[in-house]
């Protein structure tokens, strides 16, 4: 019961931070704060390390968020771009340091210490001195070939200058707006009636990854070098300071900040002086990165499997202002869930006005013991979402009213039942924003991918009662959408071209489309795995369902109660008529002779990302774990391989190389 339990934790754990990837990554408009990502990441990689043998491969612990979008050309990175694992206090540099002089062992390191710019990282490829190819970092293995927007970039060079220009330099860089910039191209979009960006960062994001580069090159974006990733033979540099300097003697833009560090003391004086300052800077920072400055001795270190052993990022505290709490509003989202958010006196909190703030859920609203008319302390935690982390209940008066949980749906009226820590409306199928949220979840891009069916075309579609469920939606016709305002023969093609090709998704992702509550995307991953096919699955059972390893009783009992309902039934019934649900799981393939065979990765590859060599080898039916064990039957092993590969070595496990693993799989 204890370890079913803490799998599930894993999985919900899992499943959050993944959907937050893609709303901070891909959609830019990230719902919850830098600080309550890194509690929920925290939370995970506390729980694999006291139980490694829980760990799932999909874990966002053992890779980098983000992946390339499909709309752009590819770019495989030749080393990968890594994410830094975030510390907040003395406590956490003090650790890293004293691992660091550790596993070197050494007495004393020197460190370099940076801006950690809050904007976009992309990958920079310079031969011959000219700038030929550039990519944002997705996944971190493979990114988005986005060469032509950036060369639009005034302050980055096409061609480099001086006198030691390598044949082949591979850059990471950021990219962002400077924040009067930013002030004025959200004026101009408030200006044409379009939304406005949330922060700095989404806007670099949005405008970099436009399929037009005109609309790219009218947005005023900077470009910042920060590393050498690679770089051919013909240069070197002993450490991150010098190649700072050369990189600066080439005319890139590197900034002006780079101070070396003997000892954390001094690290903290940075990175307290700059707290108090971040706000004189013309650009947004959220902290400061640190970095061993020794090049030899970053090697030596190496890498883990989403982050260097070498660096880290030091982060700020959140902005915070004290304001009052106006009223409650409940929203309802597409199971159901209803989610109180405080209506704030506005305040202003680093530049920006704030009046709105998630409480989460009623469980949350207890802890903090809130009532409206409450003064609060409101923090812009990581500058993006802002949260009430504390009530100052000295001001209080006795007449202030409770914050009570809704016996019925604000938007349809229905009951509300309890259900761990949430709140749900019970009209599955009447209340209107569960329908609308339902369809937008259907049509994301980690669902069915239905590309021109957003938020606003949904609304539409439901307001001339077009649609009524996403079965619907495969009902439309190039009349019904003309009708629309907004579109016109070409834009309606498309929508309807992109819902034809949404019938032929893997049906893991059909079936995660459903929007079933508890089946996540790895969940539904599992799920067909188990069962091959859609007709299969609709057939099961509770208990057969909990036989499956990753599923947990409440999982299992959600699954069954979905399609054992009659509208669910006629909804899915439709989808079937259209088309939908034909695939069969990749892996149920048969003849392959990988079936059932366990794999584990390890080291940098270089003629697949881990993600690509992971798909490949799962729709041959084999399972690919992140533990070796007895069970393991070869671990696959790149360049700089880690532990896994000494561990393989110590019980007897065929190890492989990539060449080995390409002959197995043909």
């Amino acid at each position: 019961m204890v370890s079913h339990t803490l799998k599930e934790r894993m999985r919900d754990l899992i499943d959050q931070i993944l959907y937050h990837d893609d709303l901070y990554y891909h959609q830019q408009r990230p719902v919850i704060s830098d600080a309550a990502y890194d509690n929920l990441f925290n939370e995970l990689k506390a729980l694999e390390s006291t139980h490694p043998e829980f760990i799932q491969s999909d874990s966002p612990t053992q890779r980098v968020s983000g992946r390339a979008d499909e709309n752009f050309k590819k770019i495989t990175h030749k080393v990968p771009l890594l994410s830094l694992d975030s510390y907040y206090n003395a406590a956490d540099i003090a650790q890293f340091h004293n691992r660091i002089v550790k596993d070197l062992d050494k007495s004393s390191v020197e460190y370099v210490c940076e801006f950690k710019f809050d904007g976009v990282s992309v990958s920079l490829i310079y031969e011959n001195g000219r700038l030929v190819r550039a990519g944002t970092r997705g996944d971190g293995y493979i990114g988005e070939d986005i060469t032509e927007n950036i060369k639009t970039i005034k302050n980055l060079p096409h061609k480099l200058t001086g006198a030691q220009v390598p044949r082949e330099l591979h850059l990471r860089g950021e990219v962002l707006f400077l924040i009067k910039d930013f002030i004025n191209i959200n004026k101009q979009l408030i200006l044409e009636n379009k939304e406005a960006f949330v922060n700095p960062r989404n806007a670099a994001s949005g405008s970099l990854r436009q399929l037009d580069t005109t609309v790219t090159a009218r947005r005023p974006l900077h470009c910042f070098c920060y590393t050498i990733m690679y770089h051919s033979d013909d240069f070197a540099c002993a450490t991150q300071s010098e190649a700072i300097k050369k990189l600066a003697a080439m005319g890139l833009p590197t900034g002006d900040f780079h101070p070396v560090c003997q000892t954390t003391e001094e690290l903290f004086a940075f990175h307290k002086k700059y707290q108090q300052e971040r706000d004189t800077l013309p650009f947004e920072i959220d902290g400061l990165v640190i970095k061993l400055n020794s090049l030899e001795d970053q090697r030596a270190l190496g890498t883990k499997a989403r982050s260097p052993r070498f660096a880290c990022a030091l982060k700020f505290e959140s902005r915070k202002e004290t304001t009052t709490v106006e009223d409650i509003a409940l929203q309802v989202g597409r199971t159901g869930a209803i989610t109180p958010v405080a209506i704030l006196k506005p305040v202003n909190i680093g530049g920006v006005t704030v009046s709105r703030a998630t409480l989460h859920n009623f469980d949350f609203v207890d802890q903090l013991g809130i009532t409206l008319a409450d003064h609060v302390q409101v923090a812009r935690a990581g500058d993006v979402i802002p949260a009430i982390i504390s009530v100052d209940t000295s001001k209080r008066v006795a007449s202030q009213k409770k914050i009570t949980p809704p016996d019925k749906c604000p938007v349809c009226q229905s009951k509300v039942i309890k259900d761990k820590s949430h709140y749900y409306c019970t009209g599955t199928h009447t209340c209107p924003a569960q329908i609308k949220w339902s369809i937008v979840h259907f049509a994301s891009k980690r669902a069915l991918n239905i590309n021109g069916l957003g938020e606003e075309t949904v609304d539409l579609l439901l307001e001339r009662g077009l649609i009524k469920n996403t079965a619907d939606l495969y009902d439309l016709t190039a009349s019904d959408l003309l009708s629309l305002d907004g579109f016109k023969l070409k834009k309606s093609q498309n929508l309807l071209n992109a819902l034809g090709d949404s019938k032929s998704r893997p049906i893991e992702k059909q079936l995660f489309a459903l929007g079933i509550r508890e089946v996540g995307e790895q969940t539904a991953k599992i799920i067909m795995a188990h069962f091959g096919s859609f007709n299969t699955l609709e057939k099961t059972s509770v208990e057969e369902l909990q036989t499956i390893d990753g599923i947990g009783p409440e999982t299992a009992e959600s699954v069954f109660s979905f399609f054992s309902h009659p509208e669910n039934k006629k909804i899915v019934k439709k989808l079937k008529d259209h088309g939908m649900f034909e695939q069969v799981f990749a892996s149920k393939v048969k003849g392959s002779n990988l079936e059932g065979l366990v794999f584990v990765l390890t080291g940098e590859l270089k003629s697949f990302s881990r993600s690509a060599l992971k798909e490949k080898l799962e729709a041959l039916g084999a399972k690919v774990t992140n533990t070796v064990s007895k069970k393991t039957a070869y671990v696959v092993v790149g360049s700089n391989p880690g532990s896994k590969f000494d561990k393989a070595k110590s019980l007897g496990i065929k190890i492989l190389n990539e060449d080995d693993v390409v002959k197995l799989m043909e």
